[in-house]
């Protein structure tokens, strides 16, 4: 078991005494990520189709209650173009994003006629 003196920053000053065998710790500043200028072609619509192919089955596996929420996610994503996307490269990211202006867009008509949430 580590002590309480044994915690705190200078605990992780340690991991850069390690021997020069060893490698320190990974930094996620390090890690290259390829940017969206870097990637070759714009995602189309049939990349999407796998996200939301894979978001069908998850829905079945939903409580029954909880099914119409992952039917409304996957309709909303059916919804949209190549156009739309093709400012996207990572498929999860674009569903992502259109799910949340979906959400967004219910909760904005909500409060515009009046309909705000009840505190309990």
């Amino acid at each position: 078991m580590v002590g309480k003196k044994d915690l705190g920053i200078s605990s992780f000053f340690l991991f850069w005494d390690l021997p020069p065998t060893l490698s320190p710790p990974a930094c996620h500043a390090l890690i290259s990520w390829p940017l969206p200028s870097e990637c070759s072609e714009p995602m189309q619509k049939m990349q999407l189709d796998e996200v939301i192919l894979r978001w069908k089955k998850t829905t079945r596996a939903l409580k029954i209650y909880e099914q119409e929420y992952g039917k409304k996610l996957t309709d909303c994503l059916e919804k949209r173009t190549d156009a739309e996307l093709i400012h996207f490269h990572d498929p999860v990211e674009a569903a992502a994003f259109f799910c949340l202006v979906e959400l967004m867009k219910t909760k904005s008509v909500q409060y515009s006629s009046g309909n705000y949430p009840q505190s309990p």
